[in-house]
């Protein structure tokens, strides 16, 4: 391993020696979200597209950069790490602010995070929520605290969409990660994107002509699991 993402003590540590000793049976290593985009391609939403990008939004934001047919990984292997961009304004008011840790438009990270925060500003009484699920019923019940933090959420995404839109030119955007089986979720970011598109001069202008689409992963949360698989078949 060359990097370990959060987990220090798998930098430069033989993770996928270890196990082959411990188990006696092949092992391959591989990022979970270059995974996902593997899988994708093989039995999912991506089959016979040569060009996409697969993002998947958990506890942070993975990405899975496919540019003809084979997996980008740069130079160090840690191409994708969409997590990392910094699309927010610097706070100097804040000393140490780590602008890695901009992971608004993630799951976990992102959503629940900042929802806990409010609701405990608004609400101190009310229990934090794990669920993201939660959230966007609440969101969509009225629920103030949660519609803002969602609506925020959802303009994130769309933000990371409409970079990766500049930045690859890719045929298929695919969103993977458990809230991609939220169809509600899928619903609202779709009408975000397009109320977004509308105002971004360049990219609506092509957005008839060469645009790619984003569409829900195929394989869903199941895609780095089975991406995880393909290169010991």
């Amino acid at each position: 391993m060359i990097t370990g993402g959060a987990l220090d003590e798998f930098y430069e540590f033989p993770l996928g020696q270890t196990l082959r000793d411990a188990t006696n049976l092949p092992v391959h290593v591989e990022n979970d979200a270059n995974a996902a985009a593997i899988a994708e391609r093989w039995l999912g939403a991506a089959r016979g597209v040569d060009d996409y990008i697969c993002i998947v939004l958990g506890t942070g934001i993975g990405g899975g950069i496919v540019i003809n047919g084979q997996v980008y990984r740069g130079a160090h292997g840690m191409a994708g790490e969409f997590g990392w961009n910094v699309t927010h304004t610097v706070d100097r008011t804040v000393p140490l602010e780590d602008l890695s840790l901009n992971f608004n438009a993630a799951t976990v990270m992102g959503l629940v995070r900042r929802y806990n925060l409010s609701l405990k500003q608004a609400r101190p009484d009310d229990v934090s929520v794990t669920d993201a699920r939660v959230i966007i019923a609440d969101a969509h019940a009225g629920d103030p605290v949660a519609a803002a933090i969602y609506s925020d959420f959802l303009d994130d995404v769309t933000v990371m969409l409409l970079n990766t839109y500049a930045n690859y030119d890719p045929e298929l955007i695919l969103v993977g990660g458990g809230i991609s089986a939220n169809d509600q979720f899928m619903a609202d970011l779709k009408a975000r994107l397009n109320e977004f598109m509308q105002r971004h001069e360049s990219l609506h202008r092509i957005e008839k002509r060469v645009l790619g689409k984003v569409a829900v992963a195929g394989l869903r949360n199941d895609a780095g699991l089975v991406g995880a698989v393909y290169p010991l078949l």
